[in-house]
């Protein structure tokens, strides 16, 4: 008998034995069985499903459901799986929960009695067997890979939920060299089936885009979703989109199913979110109009989206609590080890949005105190070497908390003055705090907490400040918890349910705004922030536009800063208080031919037409679109449209349109911006005129 038999025969006489004392409800014996076991083989689901039971029995629900989902995790799907998480969900009360997974063992399980059982059980929950469940099929903007963003962390939260997920990965590029090859769609759907990827109860697929010759052919995107639909008709499909040109694919399905966008970036920024084109900005006003809700990540996002639409929510970012716990405080990575105390760590994408003027001072000016980054790094940046400065590279998410619990506090040194970080609401700041690190950042209204372990800071002397102060700071588990306990990923999963199946934004949105303007004002009290004044001056929207225009008038009296500008150009439109030529002269945000442009309509008595220069600069996108189609005016119109089409980057037919206007009103012939615009155009037009 070999080796590998032995150990097999040893397994299996071990869990009969287990079995038996689990059985005789000799807990106590099993537990300490078990945990020797595991001394010497880990990630038995066998083991961690009898473990689970036990803890089940004795009401330690929460472990229980951790081990449970670990064995899901890593790749058990059987029956006594489903059923112990389904068992303990109903347990613990989570009746929608323990319905799903029920019903999901109901449409896999080909026992006839089995299914009986389940339909009793499920009449008992009060749950509908012949409902359909919601299927979740989230189009991602990344690949499932070491570093997890919010749509992997969304995923593995809505099955946790119960609910089947398909995660769409960003499409890879295969290239043919063979001329005479042939391949159709159903090819490609053949391989990326063969290719499907499981993470627990979620299906990873990965589309392809096929070139011969590095000439384009085909792709299988669209059909991949299109198969879902198809072969899912006792489901209710749920599409969760993380781009704004995902719209394009969405329009080309056929079937029921609803949208949700889940807005977590601001496309508008393209210099800093380098993932975005101009064209996004009219995906984006498409997506908005065909959502059946939008999420959005920040309170700025919140803000902005529901001016137009009640369908908004806020959703910010949160963390996973299993994958920051069971941490062994004896691991110490090799990489660190040799890393003097006091550790200050960053984990991130160190990119464009990163101040790296800011973080090399800090670094200089704390030569006691060692400064790790973990993650990828720009290609130039970080180039500076420093002796206190570590810069370990990108570590699997698994990873992060043997690194987290030998820090001493975490920092976010990002650019406070760009509008792609005003909207934003990083993850690393609920890690970090889950970890027991105190967090320092510049002056992010998202991070504006009221919480003494998170300080925000306006300048280099202030964050110096901060980071001295709460380097020996311990964060109680108290405090841990009461943060955390409303910030996991489980809570946005079930909030995003709740509001899929209830609709009841409307009616929240006021609460929302209230609290939020509240916990704003108590910031206000402790320190100034422009940023912040211009927030609170935004939650007053268009259902107040005389207090939103009093209001971000004083902060950008403060501050010019481009989101604070912006918002202030949008309350001028909203309360008719257009700039003057003194207001766009001095203005740096406003470039050169848009201050002639502003100039030139003006002088020229064009109303209508300034109203469009505000609205474009302002970059309200939806609002310039809606006040367009509202214009009876063919020049208006036409002047209108041409401008969007220019922001949106579709300059070929800006110019179609302008050619037009200048030939129907010649006094457009002097707009600066057309004259841009058409250049030779402009030149031949005079010429011909002559």
């Amino acid at each position: 008998m070999n080796t590998i038999n032995e150990i097999e025969l040893y397994k299996e006489h071990f869990k009969s034995g287990l079995l038996g004392l689990i059985k005789n409800k000799e807990f106590e014996k099993a537990l300490s069985l078990m945990e020797e076991y595991e001394t010497s083989i880990k990630n038995d689901v066998d083991i961690l499903n009898m473990k689970s039971i036990v803890l089940i029995e004795q009401n330690q629900l929460e472990t229980a459901e951790q081990l449970l989902w670990r064995c899901i995790e890593l790749g058990d799907q059987n029956g006594d799986t489903l059923f112990n998480l389904a068992y303990l969900y109903e347990r613990k009360g989570e009746t929608a929960t323990a319905g799903n997974l029920y019903r999901t063992l109901y449409s896999q399980s080909k026992d006839e009695q089995e299914k009986k059982e389940i339909e009793s059980i499920l009449f008992k929950l009060g749950c509908n067997i012949s409902e359909k469940k919601m299927r979740f099929v989230l189009l991602s903007s990344c690949p499932w890979g070491k570093m997890l963003q919010r749509p992997h962390h969304m995923a593995r939260a809505l099955m946790r939920q119960g609910f089947n997920v398909d995660y769409i990965q960003p499409p890879v590029v295969v290239r043919d060299d063979v001329e005479e090859a042939n391949v159709s769609t159903n090819d490609l759907l053949v391989i990326s089936r063969e290719n499907l990827r499981k993470h627990g109860l979620v299906n990873i697929y990965t589309p392809i885009l096929y070139f011969k010759q590095d000439i384009f052919q085909l792709g299988n995107y669209r059909e991949i979703l299109q198969e879902i639909l198809d072969t899912s008709s006792n489901e209710e499909i749920v599409f969760l989109c993380y781009f704004p040109s995902q719209i394009t694919t969405i329009n080309k399905l056929s079937g029921n199913f609803k949208v949700i966008y889940e807005c977590v970036d601001d496309h508008g920024d393209i210099e800093h979110s380098f993932w975005s084109s101009k064209i996004d900005r009219h995906y984006e006003t498409e997506l908005v109009e065909r959502a059946n809700l939008i999420t959005t990540t920040s309170s700025a996002l919140y803000l902005s989206k529901s001016l137009h639409n009640d369908r908004v929510i806020l959703s910010k970012n949160a963390v996973n609590i299993d994958d920051f716990s069971h941490v062994d405080m004896n691991v110490i990575p090799d990489d660190i080890k040799n890393i003097p105390h006091p550790r200050v760590c960053y984990v991130g994408a160190v990119e464009s949005w990163f101040d790296e003027d800011l973080f090399y001072h800090l670094v200089r000016s704390n030569r006691n105190k060692s400064f790790v980054v973990i993650g990828p790094v720009k290609e130039g940046m970080l180039a500076e070497k420093e002796e206190n400065l570590f810069v370990l590279g990108i570590k699997e998410h698994s990873q992060l908390k043997n690194y987290l619990q030998n820090m001493r506090v975490g920092i976010i040194p990002f650019k406070d003055d760009l509008d792609l970080i005003v909207n934003c609401d990083p993850i690393k700041m609920y890690e970090y705090v889950l970890s027991g690190l105190p967090v320092v950042a510049t002056n992010m209204p998202e991070l504006a907490y009221n919480i003494d372990f998170i300080r925000i800071s306006d300048n280099l002397d202030s964050f110096n400040g901060h980071l001295n102060e709460l380097i020996d700071r311990k964060i109680s588990n108290a405090e841990i918890g009461q943060f955390i306990k409303e910030n996991t990923w489980d809570t946005r999963a079930r909030h995003l349910i709740t509001e899929i199946t209830t609709q009841n934004q409307l009616q929240n949105r006021e609460k929302v705004r209230s609290e939020l303007r509240e916990n704003w004002k108590e910031v206000l009290l402790k320190q100034e922030s422009p940023i912040i004044e211009a927030l609170i001056a935004l939650s007053y929207g268009t259902e107040d536009s005389r207090q939103f225009y009093e209001l971000i008038q004083k902060a950008y009296r403060k501050s010019k800063l481009p989101f604070i500008f912006k918002n202030y150009v949008f309350a001028s439109v909203l309360t008719n208080n257009l700039f003057s030529p003194e207001d766009v002269q001095f203005d740096e945000n406003i470039n050169q031919i848009d201050k002639e442009e502003f100039l030139f309509l003006h002088y020229n008595g064009l109303e209508e037409f300034l109203r469009i220069w505000h609205l474009t600069i302002s970059a309200q996108y939806q609002s310039l679109i809606y006040y367009i189609k509202a214009l009876k005016n063919i020049d208006s119109y036409d002047y209108g449209i041409g401008n969007y089409y220019v922001s949106i980057g579709r300059v070929e037919e800006a110019t179609s349109i302008f050619l037009e206007l200048v030939q129907r009103n010649k006094v457009f012939q002097e707009s600066p911006l057309i004259r841009q615009i058409l250049g030779e155009n402009m030149v031949e037009l005079r010429t011909n005129e002559t």
